[in-house]
């Protein structure tokens, strides 16, 4: 797909329909910050939907992708914005949501929910790294700059964050982008579909300066209503996530996050909460798994979970499944499975 170049953000996803794999790389000699890309099996290389060099994939909505992205200049007394960007890769078609995302938000199948991390950031060489939050489960819908769209005449709004004010240059950009992108076959949307290597020179590309970042402030809920605590007990100044992974189930009736505190570890805390369909709220009562200590990937069904736990026997680990519904729960301990070849994915 790419050549020398290292993958940041959320790791790789497949769209729904399983036609499309999206991910965020930057080239490897770190010359450019990071873009995103898909790729369709078949294709010779990625397509890049971005050529910003600050755009982080997040996940996608349904068959667009969802991107976090650093506003360069756009502060406030409360430190750096942050922006959630909306993109159709058949169209190139861009929008902002015009509230708060948060950073690389999780949007569930159902496009209701997403949990995204909420904190601060900040700018290591042209990557942009958490440095103290938290999760937090907030309303997708309300902040969807697709919602309800037919796919036709786009509303763009710079602002990402609230008290965050468009630039006179981001404004004429978001602009421009939506002229093009809205006006079909013209020479901009043409150039913004060309496949290109990942490593512009700073030189002949203006975003490849150093991302201008300051830290902003974790969230609050004064500030952000529709956010909802992930792990209400944890107090992220002094028990930070600064690497996390979530799941959701197909049918948007749970989701499971892995956390650490260390960047890069291989081991974390894993637990897998339930959402109240009548209130849309998280189900702390019902825990269908509560915080295990677990490596790095697992994989999330409609009524199941597999992860890798601790063994004594294997330095690898063993894998472990979890049930729910109707019946009860269940657990199950596969000592004889190689994890090191993957997990059952449901």
């Amino acid at each position: 797909m790419l050549e020398d170049v290292q993958v940041v953000g959320t790791q790789p996803a497949w769209s729904a329909d399983g036609e499309r794999l999206a991910f965020s790389a930057m080239p490897a000699d770190a010359s450019h910050g990071p873009d995103v890309y898909t790729w369709r099996l078949g294709d010779s290389q990625a397509q890049r939907l971005t050529e910003d060099g600050g755009s982080y994939f997040a996940s996608w909505a349904g068959a667009r992708v969802v991107v976090s992205r650093p506003i360069r200049g756009a502060t406030t007394d409360e430190g750096m914005q942050v922006s959630t960007v909306v993109i159709d890769p058949a169209t190139l078609l861009e929008r902002v949501a015009t509230g708060a995302g948060g950073w690389l938000p999780a949007v569930d199948p159902s496009g209701r929910f997403a949990v995204s991390w909420q904190g601060e950031l900040e700018a290591d060489g042209r990557a942009v790294v958490p440095v103290r939050g938290a999760l937090a489960m907030l309303d997708w819908r309300a902040i969807d700059p697709f919602a309800g769209a037919s796919g036709t005449g786009a509303h763009l709004t710079v602002a990402a964050t609230p008290g965050a004010k468009a630039t006179a240059e981001e404004t004429a950009t978001a602009t421009a982008t939506a002229t093009a992108d809205e006006t079909p076959g013209t020479k901009r949307r043409g150039e913004r579909g060309k496949r290109r290597q990942p490593s512009p020179t700073p030189e002949t590309t203006p975003a490849a300066s150093a991302p201008n970042l300051t830290p902003s402030p974790l969230a609050t809920r004064d500030t952000r209503p529709h956010q909802v605590p992930v792990e209400p007990e944890r107090d992220a100044r002094t028990d930070p996530v600064r690497d996390w992974q979530v799941r959701w189930s197909e049918d948007s009736s749970a989701f499971g996050f892995w956390v650490t505190e260390t960047p890069d570890a291989t081991w974390g805390q894993l637990a897998v909460l339930r959402i109240e369909p009548a209130s849309g709220s998280i189900d702390h009562e019902t825990v269908l798994l509560a915080p295990t200590l677990a490596r790095r990937s697992f994989t999330l069904g409609r009524d199941r979970v597999a992860w890798v736990a601790p063994s004594e026997d294997r330095p690898d680990g063993e894998l472990r499944l979890r049930t729910w519904g109707p019946r009860g729960y269940g657990s199950l301990r596969i000592r004889g499975f190689d994890v090191s070849t993957g997990l059952p994915a449901f």
